[in-house]
């Protein structure tokens, strides 16, 4: 899970990827941890007790923003480079897709992809890839979990929430990246995925205080 530190508080702030995380990448008072060392991360949290808090989503449109991102605005430029992300070689083989295939093949069959068909391969992927683990997870330090305590939890749905945090990190919300805004297909969630997306992400519903109501995912409650 990526965190970032305070350069002058030395508060850390964590957050999962698809939640604010590129955003959090641009700000000049912020200094990125290094991702795949969670397991030191946490051991120099322990050892210095920093201040330290989490940036959470609710799942629902976190898992929004990763269709709209990963098969649809993220394409394009993976189809030109034909460098295809990790994340989106996680649906290859449920797709029929390899990497030695044509990168205008791989391309037209990620965008022709529907939410439908990603949400009901998402069960076969989700523990393979950050972008969408359940955002209450985290690495252990030789095995052993440690138990993530934060001093606060701030959630991108609640203004006051997000002025709170701008305030304490030096945070300018001007500077935005990866938005997937700019993406206006309509999203259409069945029953049957919605009960898929609950069991799956159940933890994150119940410690972060978000409703399993998907018709209230944009109030933070």
């Amino acid at each position: 899970m990526p965190g970032f530190l305070h350069v002058s508080s030395h508060s850390m702030l964590i957050t999962s990827f698809k939640v604010m995380y590129s955003t959090l990448r641009q700000q000049p008072k912020l200094t990125e941890t290094i991702p795949r060392l969670d397991s030191i991360f946490f051991k120099w949290v322990a050892v210095n007790q920093q201040p330290y808090f989490l940036l959470v989503r609710n799942p629902y449109t976190r898992i929004e923003s990763f269709f709209k991102d990963k098969f649809r605005k993220s394409v394009i430029l993976s189809e030109e480079k034909n460098e295809w992300q990790d994340f989106q070689k996680r649906f290859f083989a449920h797709l029929g897709l390899r990497t030695t295939m044509p990168p205008k093949t791989v391309g037209h069959k990620l965008r022709s992809t529907s939410f439908a068909e990603m949400l009901s391969i998402l069960p076969e992927v989700y523990t393979s890839d950050p972008h969408i683990w359940p955002q209450h997870w985290h690495k252990t330090i030789l095995g052993v979990s440690i138990p993530m305590k934060f001093d606060r939890v701030f959630k991108m749905e609640c203004p006051d929430d997000l002025s709170e945090i701008a305030t304490t990190f030096d945070l300018n919300f001007s500077i935005s990246a990866n938005s997937t805004q700019s993406v206006k297909e309509t999203l259409v969630w069945t029953e049957e995925h919605i009960e898929m997306v609950k069991n799956i992400y159940r933890e994150d519903f119940k410690r972060f205080g978000y409703s399993l109501d998907i018709s209230r995912k944009k109030e933070g409650s």
